[in-house]
């Protein structure tokens, strides 16, 4: 077994590479131990080398040269860019809500972290994603916030670690790339409820009660600011959270600048049909709330252009 986990910041990839490893009884490695380690004896924070490493590539050489010179054999490897440069393993992306995030990091209390507040955890794990992917870019001209690097793209906001590694080791029937499973209290509509049909909702919700949700059926999925929308397939969406599913399987459509439909982008599109009012009426229908407003598009947020994938 040769997995590589990536991942957003706070979304466990050092807990689920250890169970990984664990389950496998394979090595274990990760980088951001190094990048810690290289942070500390510097006297800086990690926030603080990864700026600095946007114009020292020393440091990333250091990073690349330990991942390329890894072993053969199983082995479960948790690092932003392993899955370029270790052959031959299945490639997996851990997503989670930048809030959900900034609580993890709170509670755990990292002596390397400066955050005191929510908000200033939030802002600080952007600031960090955004470091990253300019570095990235800059070196080896990869997005790693571009999700079809990957194989599989599975949210741990809501899930225990046990249930996210069963996740990534279970066989699924996704043929596109990536296959995201999403749980789908983290997806925002883009159609009114009032354009879905309550009886065929029923209809829906009792057949993925008996059956489970077709994997073979995913729901399609636009990507814009860090956030899942639904393009296509609400009343199963709505069944789902009804029936608080854990996961949903998803397939990408587009994302960011890419184009969507009628000359708009992905992020264009979802700017035009999504508002409060209507995430209001959804949350009422299906008696759920979202504890943040994972909806709102920051118009000056970090922009993909339009020939980039995300």
């Amino acid at each position: 077994m040769r997995i590589t986990v990536a991942g957003d910041i706070g979304s466990g990839k050092t807990t689920i590479a250890r169970e990984l490893a664990n389950h496998a009884a394979a090595e274990m490695y990760s980088t951001g131990g190094i990048q810690r380690q290289l942070a500390a004896a510097r006297g800086i924070t990690t926030l603080d080398l990864n700026r600095l490493a946007e114009t020292d590539p020393s440091i990333d050489d250091q990073i690349d040269s330990y991942l390329k010179n890894l072993p053969a054999g199983n082995l479960v490897v948790e690092s932003r860019m392993a899955w370029r440069f270790v052959p031959g393993t299945k490639k997996i992306f851990l997503y989670v809500l930048k809030q959900a995030a900034a609580e993890r990091i709170l509670r755990a209390n990292r002596q390397d972290e400066s955050y005191s507040l929510l908000d200033d955890a939030v802002l600080q794990i952007s600031e960090r994603r955004k470091s990253e992917i300019k570095r990235f870019g800059k070196y080896y001209g990869v997005n790693i916030d571009d999700l079809r690097n990957y194989d599989r793209v599975i949210d741990t906001t809501y899930a225990s670690p046990q249930a996210v590694v069963d996740r990534i080791l279970k066989p699924d029937s996704l043929k596109e790339r990536p296959g995201i499973w999403l749980n789908p209290r983290n997806l925002v509509a883009t159609r009114g409820m009032r354009h879905v049909d309550q009886q065929r909702l029923l209809e829906i919700a009792r057949r993925i009660a008996e059956s489970g949700f077709l994997e073979d059926h995913p729901l399609d999925a636009l990507y814009v600011d860090h956030t899942f929308f639904v393009a296509d397939g609400h009343a199963r969406f709505a069944a789902a959270v009804r029936l608080n599913l854990e996961y949903v399987p998803l397939r990408l459509l587009a994302c960011e600048g890419e184009p969507y439909r009628a000359g708009l982008t992905a992020r264009r599109f979802v700017e035009q049909a999504v508002n409060e009012t209507m995430v209001r009426d959804w949350e009422s229908a299906m008696g759920f709330r979202y504890p943040h407003p994972i909806w709102r598009i920051q118009p000056t947020g970090l922009q993909v252009p339009a020939k980039s994938l995300c």
